[in-house]
């Protein structure tokens, strides 16, 4: 679970870097997910799941972003980033890079 609450606190850093205020608010049956409120991106995360899914709906965001192929991150963020699917349904490739950038698509 402390791996969990930890790449959630980073992947919501990741996201912040990539200029989205990251919320939570009870969203009912709904996960949550990337939207546009008023000209600010942002994303909707239901404060009602578990830290698992919050983080896979940060994930699953960040998989479509890419922005993210630039950013630094940690080998445990990277590999989860990696096992989500990315835009245009490409899988991201999986890989044992040692940290760095982010490069969805590359060997890592």
């Amino acid at each position: 679970m402390s791996d969990t609450l930890g790449l959630l606190e980073e992947a919501t850093d990741l996201a912040r870097a990539l200029g989205l205020v990251v919320r939570e608010e009870p969203l009912g049956e709904s996960p949550g997910g990337a939207c546009t409120l008023g000209g600010t991106r942002q994303i909707l995360i239901n404060a009602a799941l578990p830290a698992t899914r919050r983080l896979e709906v940060l994930l699953d965001v960040h998989a479509a972003q890419p922005e993210v192929a630039g950013l630094h991150a940690s080998r445990s963020q990277e590999r989860a980033l990696a096992a989500r699917p990315v835009t245009g349904g490409r899988p991201a490739a999986p890989g044992g890079h040692s940290g760095g950038a982010l490069r969805r698509g590359a060997a890592m």
